[in-house]
């Protein structure tokens, strides 16, 4: 765990009423204590489910926001080969998430974006391993601005309507394209916020990415490591 301060916030110390899934940013969402940012559908309950029911236990109401949660269309769909197939299950995944997020005791938003392996899929014709790196690749290569611009502008209006006071997001360790979107996103909202950064899993289990990541960070702005009470 590592964490910045970006200035001050008061506390809302206000209570909503609990409805599990937020489905339109439209609607009013009631106010968050803290607000944890999911790359994809389970990162944060790997990542931080002991951190998350310590803070319920503390009394804080926690939103956890996961951001490439869209399934692939029916010509996507096809075009994927069988090992491509398990990863963009969203279906499935999706009702593994809500029971997952249920158990933990949060509420969750799904912002519903194409993760990389639908915005760069690659020829139809070569090996599903071969455009699996590709879209690993690409989603580096390009940094998908458009989409960044996307998840930038989400976490603004969540962030304004929820009144969070931190917001905890992916360091970005093991250089997935889709964490490092997600990371700098975080890192250009937070205003008020106290904003930190959780180590992604499973990456976080190799010392050599999670140095290799924490020296880039640490170029960057000044971390302090924040440890589980």
């Amino acid at each position: 765990w590592s964490s910045r301060s970006r200035g001050s916030s008061s506390s809302s110390g206000s209570n909503h009423c609990s409805m599990p899934e937020i489905l339109s940013l439209d609607r009013t969402i009631g106010q968050y204590d803290v607000v944890y940012v999911s790359p994809h559908l389970d990162d944060a309950a790997f990542s931080c489910a002991e951190r998350i029911r310590l803070q319920l236990k503390e009394g804080k109401k926690v939103l956890v926001v996961s951001v490439f949660s869209a399934g692939p269309s029916d010509d996507e769909s096809k075009s994927m080969g069988a090992p491509l197939k398990v990863f963009l299950d969203l279906e499935t995944r999706r009702e593994e998430d809500h029971i997952a997020m249920r158990e933990l005791g949060v509420d969750y938003y799904y912002m519903d974006l194409k993760e990389v392996l639908m915005r760069h899929p690659g020829p139809k014709w070569l090996p599903s391993t071969i455009r699996l790196a590709g879209a690993f690749l690409l989603g580096l290569v390009c940094r998908d601005k458009d989409v960044q611009l996307q998840v930038t502008h989400q976490l603004q209006r969540i962030i304004a309507k929820s009144s969070c006071e931190s917001l905890i997001g992916p360091a970005g360790i093991g250089f997935h394209p889709d964490h490092l979107l997600v990371h700098t996103a975080c890192s250009r909202v937070a205003n008020k916020q106290k904003i930190s950064y959780y180590y992604d899993f499973p990456y976080c289990t190799y010392p050599v990415l999670v140095q290799l990541r924490r020296w880039m960070l640490d170029m960057r702005f000044t971390l302090q490591d924040v440890e589980m009470e």
